[in-house]
């Protein structure tokens, strides 16, 4: 192997080397990019869920039970609400 071959080897070693240290680099902040779109995401439903239904409770929500019985709680008074306007309208309509 010459000279010029050899050198031109390690330039291309140290460029691959470049490369995957970017790629890692990316797949990195992808991944906090989605966290964060994920929280972000969250915190918006809940905001949401808290104007329609009027819920004042504080839930953790570290965990995925905690967030399936926000998500079920939510559902419930939303449910609620909607028979109770349902009923609302049944009541107007019958006087």
């Amino acid at each position: 192997m010459s000279f010029n071959q050899s050198s031109n080897y390690s330039l291309r070693i140290k460029n691959m080397e470049k490369i995957l240290e970017i790629k890692r680099i990316i797949e990195v902040s992808l991944r906090t990019i989605k966290i964060n779109t994920l929280h972000v995401a969250f915190a918006i439903r809940q905001v949401i869920y808290k104007r329609i239904v009027g819920i004042a409770e504080n839930h953790n929500v570290s965990t995925a039970r905690n967030l399936d019985m926000w998500r079920r709680t939510v559902a419930t008074k939303i449910s609620i609400k909607l028979i109770s306007l349902k009923m609302m309208k049944h009541d107007e309509i019958s006087t």
